[in-house]
């Protein structure tokens, strides 16, 4: 007889969730772009609203009396000069000379950035790889080959690069094991105070008075320098916390200064040891001193140790860093990829402006951000020449309220972009943008930019996924994927689709992870990120257009 077939089974219309179909309603503030970019300077200061402080851009007109109506506002200026409307969308002002700068600082003494590298010589430092063939390490070829070894050779090659390509700035190395010491000019070491080791503002100011040790540039110190490092010796423990204080003490009234700290393990001795109270508020604090001074930090470990990136992270992700995880053979590629960000200014500020039909969404309030009416305030602090910062829009329920219209007329966005040059000259950037607004989604997505569209939805989802709101952040990028799915016309949008799968797949992959493992072992929080995920993260957060594209 004939087998019976099977019974049909009803299809299951369970809905896991829902979400908001993504949409075009993004701004991307290419910030490092527009500090990079020379524009003639307009003369005098910006001419200000006095109703919203919104300021005059090439959209407003002046009358013959000398009056402007201001287009966010509506408040009417008088006795303003038609002259000063810029012509064009982008007006650069120069607010503060360097010059005067340095006179309103007579009492500060003036530093070369200082390069800084911050260096582990634990005993876990001396593990080896076994090359086959052997490599080159300090002049001799060894088949065995020790973590530190690696990390010499990067310094190493880092150092004659900076020779060719910045050589007035000044080379410091400062080893942290046990002890801590810092490596000063002729190459000697100077050993900090291990009394000292758990009192995170002496330390600063350790490293402060050691600034005047560490004067000669890279072009003088090289040769001795490199001798030293590659005489270093493993020995005990890891004072990680001490050696990052003293650093940061060491770079104060030099900004544009970087410091790379190296690591294959957690910190356990001293301040911002993992197994004290309160140790992430001290990078945290660490950090914020660090972006004070115009100072970047970079943190590189090995790969398959536990170094604890969620909380080392944190001092990369406030100061502009980078953050990577390598084997130690390949070190030296990893020192150059983290050190090859320029910081282009510091001390900036971006305030976003919109129109009244228009709000701000999705604000992340990690960001340093205040917000009041339609004007977003976000304190940047250092920028970083590919920095990006995307933001989210929508109408306002008034907007909405008017009901179903294919045209609501032009709506405003204005940019106003602070920062300090690093010859000191504090620069003011005012972007001001129109666009139509429009309730016809078929119009809307004919010119998207999927660019913008995905890193976008990357910096969202990792910001998500940092608080653990892992479902959240998976839902917005499956609702992203599949409008640029939807939107995908010319080459380049199919280019920028495959960019967006290969960096969401990043995320998405340790998120899955998570969720797994919350299941499990009924787990939740940052406290249980391994430092894969934790650099996913740190990295997803600051994604920007050439990180974006290039796929990396």
């Amino acid at each position: 007889p004939e087998p019976e077939p099977e019974p049909v089974r009803e299809k299951d219309h369970t809905v896991v969730a829902t979400q908001t179909v993504a949409d075009v309603n993004q701004v991307l503030v290419p910030v490092g772009s527009l500090v990079g970019r020379d524009l003639p300077l307009m003369s005098g200061a910006p001419v200000l609203c006095q109703g919203c402080s919104a300021a005059l851009s090439h959209v407003d007109t002046v009358s013959a009396e000398g009056v402007w109506e201001c287009g966010f506002c509506g408040a009417r200026n008088e006795g303003v000069d038609a002259a000063q409307v810029p012509p064009t969308a982008e007006a650069s002002y120069l607010l503060v000379p360097g010059a005067v700068q340095e006179q309103l600082k007579a009492q500060a003494v003036a530093h070369s950035p200082y390069v800084v590298f911050c260096v582990d010589i634990s005993g876990s430092m001396s593990v080896t790889t076994h090359v086959p063939g052997g490599v080159e390490v300090g002049g001799k070829r060894v088949e065995h080959v020790s973590r530190l070894d690696c990390v010499k050779s990067a310094i190493h090659a880092q150092l004659t690069e900076l020779r060719k390509q910045d050589p007035t700035c000044v080379p410091i190395v400062v080893t942290f094991g046990s002890r801590v010491s810092v490596i000063t000019d002729y190459a000697h070491s100077t050993a900090v105070d291990a009394s000292a080791f758990h009192a995170a503002d002496t330390l600063v100011r350790k490293g402060t008075a050691l600034q005047n040790r560490c004067t000669l540039d890279v072009t003088a110190s090289l040769d001795t320098l490199v001798a030293k490092v590659y005489s270093l010796s493993t020995e005990g423990c890891t004072a990680l916390g001490p050696a990052l204080a003293t650093a940061i003490g060491l770079t104060s009234g030099a900004p544009g200064s970087k410091i790379l700290l190296c690591t294959d393990g957690a910190a356990n001795q001293g301040v911002g040891s993992m197994g004290e109270a309160n140790f992430s508020q001290f990078y945290q604090s660490m950090a914020e001193q660090a972006r004070g001074n115009g100072v970047t930090i970079s943190v590189i470990t090995m790969e398959g140790q536990d170094c604890k990136m969620e909380n080392l992270g944190i001092c990369a992700d406030i100061t502009s860093g980078n953050v990577e995880i390598v084997s130690p053979l390949t070190m030296q590629t990893g020192v150059a990829a983290v050190m090859a960000s320029n910081m282009v200014a510091s001390n900036a500020t971006c305030r976003l402006r919109l129109g009244s039909q228009l709000q701000w969404s999705r604000v992340d309030p990690s960001l340093n951000l205040s917000q009041k009416d339609h004007v977003l305030l976000r304190d940047i602090g250092n920028v970083s020449q590919d920095m990006d910062w995307a933001v989210y829009f929508t109408c306002t329920d008034d907007a909405r309220a008017q009901g179903p219209k294919a045209d609501r007329g032009p709506a405003s966005f204005q940019m106003e972009l602070q920062y300090t040059r690093p010859n000191g000259d504090v620069m003011l950037r005012v972007v001001t943008k129109t666009c139509t607004l429009t309730e016809n989604r078929e119009l809307s997505e004919s010119k998207v930019e999927s660019r913008v569209v995905g890193v976008a939805a990357i910096q969202h989802a990792a910001r998500l996924a940092q608080r653990g709101d892992y479902t959240d952040a998976r839902i917005h990028l499956i609702s992203t994927l599949r409008f640029l799915q939807l939107t995908m016309k010319t080459q380049q949008q199919q280019q920028d689709y495959m960019s967006f799968v290969v960096q969401a797949e990043k995320l998405d992959g340790f998120m899955r992870e998570a969720q797994a493992c919350e299941q499990v072992f009924a787990t939740k929080g940052a406290a249980e990120r391994d430092d894969d995920a934790s650099k996913s993260m740190f990295q997803m957060k600051s994604c920007c257009t050439r990180t974006f594209r290039a796929r990396v």
